[in-house]
């Protein structure tokens, strides 16, 4: 099976790993896998990892022609699967397709947004050459999918992403490194520093909370401005010594490894946060809140908690009973079961091949 995965963002994100964790597994099971991609340096040096041949092509879109024609020529013979991301890229796989002339040419499409479609001439001319759509989340495909024609439901199929898990993993002492009480209970969010992630609720409930010994350690970076503002909550609140940042951190697995459970307490709706699967995952309960794709894969109280969104007082009350029962280690024991079964890497890779196979 010959797979090509078209990359045109200019950062490495969630994104960019998706399609490296796919061609990865692709290409270790045989089959021959291509990255097209924007000549950017962090994802020549990341792809290039592969060891698969990459191409860098401008991928502008609706009007660039040029990466069209090129990637035309690679997909002149035999049969071929493009595989984007979005719909800018997905105007040059439906170009180049037509260039080529090929008929064994399938083109599928992720959607990794929640927002509804485009219904322009020029989209549902696109949508017609699409042979399939794949959604992260049920919530991703109701928001697209609403008006639009049966040809296009017809077309569309929910995948949930997934995570892949290190064959090994050393947990790193966080609590040395952060110097905290070697018995203190680790509160812990990972992920971009940004209001949307809704993190100055979680401090605004974090104050709320009465439990002895329990620090909040926040992973990851954002804007300037918006962890200045994060900072003057916490010590206006007199939380400086139980509120911690890491700055970015790789080994987040590892980490999460430390921690006594962890939250997500996105304000906006994401499609389908990993951030949760990664909890899951180390048979972590999650505190995270119920407005996006988390709540299809997440049953409150059973996998995980759940609670409404920008609810300040709900999220201190979930923290303060996961905290202070032992629900949080059923809760955690019962989602790493259910993420063995039903969300591991292998179950997202068996039906993704299975989507691919069923094209031709």
């Amino acid at each position: 099976m010959r797979v090509i995965h078209l990359v045109s963002n200019k950062a490495w994100g969630g994104g960019e790993q998706y399609v490296y964790d796919i061609c990865r597994h692709l290409a270790a099971d045989g089959h021959d896998v291509t990255i097209i991609h924007k000549p950017i340096p962090v994802l020549r040096d990341k792809l290039s990892q592969l060891n698969i041949p990459l191409h860098e092509m401008s991928l502008g879109g609706i009007l660039d022609m040029g990466s069209a024609r090129r990637l035309s020529r690679l997909i002149a013979s035999g049969s071929s699967i493009l595989h984007v991301h979005n719909f800018k890229d997905a105007f040059t796989a439906a170009y180049a397709r037509k260039i080529s002339g090929n008929p064994l040419v399938r083109i599928v499409l992720t959607r990794h947004l929640v927002r509804p479609g485009k219904r322009s001439f020029m989209y549902r001319w696109l949508y017609r050459q699409l042979d399939r759509i794949i959604f992260v989340s049920k919530l991703a495909q109701d928001r697209f999918l609403e008006g639009m024609p049966q040809s296009v439901r017809d077309k569309s199929t929910v995948l949930h992403n997934s995570i892949t898990i290190p064959d090994s993993i050393t947990a790193p002492d966080l609590r040395k490194q952060l110097e905290l009480p070697a018995d203190s209970t680790i509160l812990m969010y990972h992920g971009r520093i940004e209001q949307e992630k809704g993190i100055d609720i979680l401090v605004k409930a974090f104050a709320a909370v009465r439990a002895d010994n329990l620090h909040l350690v926040l992973v990851g970076t954002g804007s300037q401005e918006y962890s200045q503002s994060l900072n003057e909550s916490i010590q206006n609140q007199g939380l400086h010594d139980r509120v911690h940042f890491t700055g970015f951190r790789s080994d987040i697995i590892a980490c999460i490894q430390e921690a006594g459970l962890g939250v997500i307490p996105s304000i906006v709706a994401e499609a389908c946060p990993l951030s949760c699967m990664e909890y899951m995952s180390q048979g972590k309960c999650v505190i995270t809140t119920c407005n996006g794709g988390q709540a299809e894969y997440i049953r409150d109280g059973v996998t995980g908690i759940l609670v409404p969104p920008a609810d300040t007082q709900a999220l201190a009350d979930a923290i303060t009973r996961a905290v202070t029962t032992h629900e949080a280690d059923t809760i955690g024991q019962a989602a790493a079961r259910w993420f063995s079964t039903n969300l591991s890497y292998d179950v997202f890779y068996s039906r993704l091949t299975d989507i691919y196979k069923k094209l031709f």
